[in-house]
């Protein structure tokens, strides 16, 4: 199997190609056919090498028969692939072809075997419909000034139906980034933390592919017919964050909280019982709890009451 093969793109549209398969050699050759994005960095050996680790997350994005080949010498074998790449997906990539043999195990190992690795360029443009969100949340009680938080944003249509949701995590001064396909309209966008009651804006306009901003701290009011306000520091407390949600800070999220017991320091402020953010989970916590307890989320709770859970959704 030291022989090199060759491998050429023969013709290719908006969404597919087709990729020629030379064996050169004097001998026959079994192959499978494998993609992957090839990795920054070179080899060992100085030689551009391919990522094997993350080949399923790539694959992922393609479709074609891919099934084990069996070249004779000087023959040609023709693949058809098609792509399918996420809308909001954009950038200039080299992805490689690796023909690795058909008892090969391990796949870390093929991408060192020279001869056997081709690069195709792919030039990925965002399609239309991809709106590029920032987002500024302040979650409250936070003593180090880490606005750290994680969790979920969601779209809601002018009926408050459920139009798309996304993890996103924010950094240390409260901002975060999402790319995502969202279509043109009128929504109500809703942040909720993992340890905080939901901050959340009405009447927000997307456009097609016009970037946006969604600031949860400005404490506005934005919809005084539906009740809705927004907060500039979220309200921490709200630990229960499996369904069924209860937008309420009550005895089972101190019941969470002390859970785990004193632990008095290394804790992460991404800790959702971290509540204050001063790396730890003690009465300082229980303090913060405390002085929010019985708070409700109103946008939400009015919606629960009524038979209508939507964060549940």
């Amino acid at each position: 199997m030291s022989s090199s093969l060759n491998m050429s793109v023969f013709e290719s549209g908006a969404t597919w190609f087709f990729v020629d398969i030379t064996n050169p050699s004097a001998e026959s050759m079994s192959l499978r056919f494998v993609l992957v994005p090839q990795i920054i960095t070179p080899d060992g050996l100085g030689n551009s090498g391919c990522d094997m680790v993350n080949w399923w997350v790539f694959s992922t994005y393609f479709t074609g028969n891919f099934s084990p080949v069996t070249l004779a010498p000087g023959e040609t074998q023709r693949k058809r692939v098609d792509f399918n790449f996420p809308g909001c997906l954009s950038g200039i990539y080299q992805w490689c072809f690796v023909q690795s043999p058909l008892n090969d195990t391990s796949l870390g190992d093929a991408d060192l075997v020279l001869g056997k690795v081709n690069f195709v360029r792919f030039d990925i443009n965002p399609d239309a419909s991809c709106v590029p969100l920032s987002i500024k949340v302040y979650p409250g009680s936070r003593t180090k000034g880490d606005f750290s938080n994680k969790w979920e944003l969601r779209f809601y249509d002018t009926h408050k139906q459920l139009i798309f949701s996304g993890s996103i995590q924010t950094n240390i001064l409260g901002m975060g980034n999402l790319q995502q396909n969202i279509a043109p309209g009128t929504y109500y966008v809703v942040y909720k933390g993992q340890s905080h009651l939901a901050s959340y804006l009405s009447g927000i306009q997307v456009i097609d592919g016009q970037s946006m901003t969604l600031d949860f701290t400005t404490g506005n009011i934005y919809s005084a017919e539906d009740g809705l306000w927004g907060l500039k520091y979220q309200t921490a407390g709200d630990l229960r964050w499996a369904a069924p949600l209860d937008f309420v800070i009550n005895g089972i999220d101190l019941s969470i909280l002390i859970s785990s017991g004193i632990i008095d320091q290394g804790v992460s402020v991404l800790d959702p019982k971290n509540l204050n953010g001063d790396g730890a989970i003690n009465t300082a916590d229980i303090g913060v709890l405390g002085n929010n307890f019985v708070k409700v989320d109103p946008f939400w709770s009015d919606a629960y009451h009524v038979g209508v859970n939507m964060f549940n959704r």
